[in-house]
């Protein structure tokens, strides 16, 4: 009954809804922002929302990075982004877009100050089993 019931069940299910904030910098150069499954012969659907406070001055190398968990403690123990970087299953530009000026609601922000703000949106499907790793 039970394998039924999950046949006839919706095909768009949203399993899994995060939401959370990341410094990087020189030194700390990833972020882990999720962690999820994707079941065989199955794909997921990725909307990502970023927000920078002030420009990102260069955003060739800023990319999203699709990881394995097979392959995840290795990425961290490498010294060299070029390294994790060949271990990524997807590599997709982050491509900031100015909102304007706009009141800066950090915790550490003065009182009343005002801050550039940049957003970009990432929409990516990942299949299951992954592709080949052509895009890093």
């Amino acid at each position: 009954a039970t394998i039924l019931l999950l046949l006839l069940s919706p095909e768009h299910v949203n399993a899994k809804l995060s939401s959370g904030k990341a410094h990087l910098s020189g030194v700390s150069t990833e972020s882990l922002l999720v962690k999820f499954s994707v079941s065989t012969s199955s794909s997921a659907k990725i909307d990502l929302n970023l927000t920078s406070y002030g420009m990102y001055e260069d955003e060739k190398d800023l990319k999203f990075r699709i990881y394995v968990d097979d392959d995840w403690a290795e990425v961290k123990r490498m010294p060299l982004c070029t390294d994790k970087v060949k271990l990524s299953q997807r590599s997709i530009p982050i491509v900031f877009d100015f909102q304007g000026i706009k009141q800066d609601d950090r915790s550490n922000a003065v009182k009343g100050g005002m801050v550039e703000m940049y957003t970009a949106r990432i929409k990516h499907e990942i299949a299951n089993p992954p592709g080949r790793k052509k895009d890093r």
